[in-house]
């Protein structure tokens, strides 16, 4: 026979058991006639009396099901019924549209794409801020109908089956209504998710108008949501790892302000997340991988904990060296290329290394004088080659002391950093190491007594030496 040709006849039968009113089949693949009618002109009666609502709340309890945490996104929002129940938050997400509002090739005015452009501008009332984290998939239009029909007919025979007593059906029509039921619950799930073949992508080029671009998801598979992810990666629309390299270029092409030497990390973060000319990143974390490598060599950028907004120091600055930690708030920032280096020359005039004191508070030990200085944080440093006793001569250093003021709310990042930039360095066979924390709290207002019962608790809980209250 023609290539195809069984699949053609298998099809053909399909059609014929499900719509003329004698022909009877089993599981096995039997088909035969017989004189009492089958259940097929009971089900087309059905069919035809559902209501609209009840097929389209039929198909929308079936995307619900999807799984809400696949791919890449953090979140996927399936047929939400307002623009509030989408999060406007920094991270991505994936909107997926109801069946009914559906994109066709090259409509740029399609109700998916309109449904996702209120979406994409207002979360309820307000004006959405991250609208570069969204993304959308939609439903081909032309797909609709034949999912329509489908749940039409599954609904039917769900009413069918529910029914058969007073429908006074015997066994093999009750064979007959199980088993199609069942066919019917499976191919529709299988046309839903086929049908969601369009990833919706808002871009904008520089203040050019926003414009979207529809992509066609080719393949299969049991996760549209995975299918819509994967899609996303390859094609560029979704970043999950981001080199310095495309950084420094975004960075020179829209970040970088005319004669500002540096951006601050919460301002480029606010902005890859919010405007659509820019690329899209998974999350925060995503940035600060890419700063922590750029910043590991002196080809891209620099990145320093802070600057000095008295005397423009940039303090805690890495540039050739790989930070330990990278933070998105308003006191970190890139530096670019010049302005580090300069940073760094000032700092080390004689051409040497530059040093920085740890625990983010970015001292910079400078040798003045004979060579000696004493670090803002409190540790003294002694560039090698000088000291007191003559040149040429390196005095034995028995001792290290270091003291630094702490923001509470950056305690566990900055513990960390210390542990790794100044007591790996000094632990070690022989040598004894004490960490203090000392707390001071002021509060004029007195603190509650259950404050006081609370924090003296747990202060002897945790072995603290001295606790006072006054």
């Amino acid at each position: 026979g023609e290539p195809g040709g069984i699949a053609v006849y298998s099809d053909a039968l399909h059609r014929m058991r499900d719509t003329l009113t004698f022909l009877y089949s089993t599981p096995q693949g039997r088909y035969w006639f017989a004189v009492q009618a089958n259940l097929n002109r009971t089900v087309g009666d059905r069919i035809g009396r559902l209501p609209a609502a009840d097929v389209a709340a039929e198909i929308e309890s079936r995307l619900k099901r999807w799984p809400t945490r696949s791919g890449d996104f953090a979140g996927v929002h399936l047929a939400p019924p307002d623009s509030a129940d989408v999060p406007d938050d920094d991270r991505a997400r994936l909107v997926v549209l109801p069946p009914g509002v559906a994109h066709r090739r090259a409509d740029s005015r399609s109700e998916a794409i309109q449904q996702a452009g209120r979406i994409l501008e207002h979360r309820g009332t307000s004006p959405r801020h991250y609208r570069n984290m969204l993304l959308f998939l939609a439903a081909n239009a032309d797909d609709y109908p034949n999912i329509e029909s489908e749940a039409r007919r599954y609904l039917a025979w769900k009413s069918v089956n529910e029914e058969r007593r007073q429908l006074n059906l015997d066994e093999v029509q009750q064979q007959q209504a199980e088993k199609t039921l069942a066919t019917a619950d499976t191919t529709l799930d299988a046309r839903l998710k086929a049908a969601y073949q369009w990833l919706l992508n808002p871009v904008q080029e520089g203040i050019e108008p926003l414009e979207w671009e529809a992509t066609y998801l080719t393949g299969g598979g049991d996760d549209p949501v995975k299918r819509v992810s994967d899609a996303a990666l390859r094609a560029g629309i979704l970043i999950t790892a981001w080199s310095p390299v495309a950084l420094q270029h975004e960075l020179q092409r829209y970040l970088w302000k005319a004669g500002e030497p540096h951006i601050a990390v919460k301002t480029l973060w606010q902005q890859l997340a919010t405007f659509n000319y820019l690329p899209r990143l998974q999350s925060a974390d995503v940035l600060k991988d890419t700063i922590r490598t750029g910043a590991s060599s002196q080809d891209y950028f620099g990145y320093a904990t802070s600057r000095d907004p008295t005397t423009g120091k940039y303090q805690g600055l890495s540039f050739g060296r790989q930070p330990t930690a990278v933070f998105i708030d308003e006191h970190s920032v890139l530096v670019s290329p010049a302005a580090a280096r300069e940073a760094q020359a000032v700092a080390t005039p004689g051409g040497g290394s530059l040093g920085l004191d740890a625990a983010n508070t970015g001292t910079q030990r400078v040798p003045v004088g004979n060579g000696s200085a004493t670090g803002e944080a409190g540790g003294r440093y002694t560039a090698p080659g000088s000291s007191a006793s003559g040149p040429g001569t390196v005095p034995k250093r028995t001792h290290f002391y270091g003291r630094i003021d702490v923001d509470p709310l950056r305690l566990s990042s900055l513990a960390s950093q210390i542990s790794a930039e100044l007591l790996q360095h000094l632990m070690g066979a022989g040598v004894t190491v004490q960490v203090t924390i000392e707390i001071q709290a002021d509060i004029p207002a007195g603190a509650p007594e259950t404050t006081v019962r609370t924090v003296t608790e747990n202060a002897h809980t945790l072995k603290f030496k001295t606790v006072e209250f006054d």
